[in-house]
């Protein structure tokens, strides 16, 4: 088992936060935490009505998974993707959603993707 360090998670915010101004995902209350996942790398969890996500590092991966600085920021630039794209994801799971909903969210979601594109 491989130990992810200090230097590691570091490195992590700061991708992290490098990601969410690339993406201009601003007005978000970004919080971190350096945590075993239970076999896990990365993960992001958010409350989109707050603007609030937790970006985590796992503290432990299995000994086949390569571990540098590139791999890092990988991990970094996933997790803010789906923080981008998700609101999407989210309304699908609705078990009722208007079109009117899921036309407003795709819209929100190109109008970002034409900034950035």
């Amino acid at each position: 088992m491989k130990k992810t360090t200090t230097a590691h998670f570091e490195h992590y915010k700061a991708c992290v936060q490098k990601y969410m101004d690339k993406y201009k995902l601003i007005g978000w209350r970004v919080y971190f935490r350096h945590c075993d996942l239970e076999g896990g790398y990365a993960k992001y969890e958010a409350d989109y009505r707050n603007a609030s996500a937790t970006f985590f590092l796992g503290t432990h991966l299995p000994d086949d998974i390569p571990l540098s600085k590139q791999v890092v920021d990988e991990w970094a630039k996933h997790e803010v993707i789906h923080l981008l794209i998700d609101p999407l994801y989210l309304l699908s799971l609705e078990r009722f959603v208007s079109q009117d909903e899921l036309d407003t969210v795709d819209e929100r979601l190109v109008v970002h993707l034409e900034g950035l594109l």
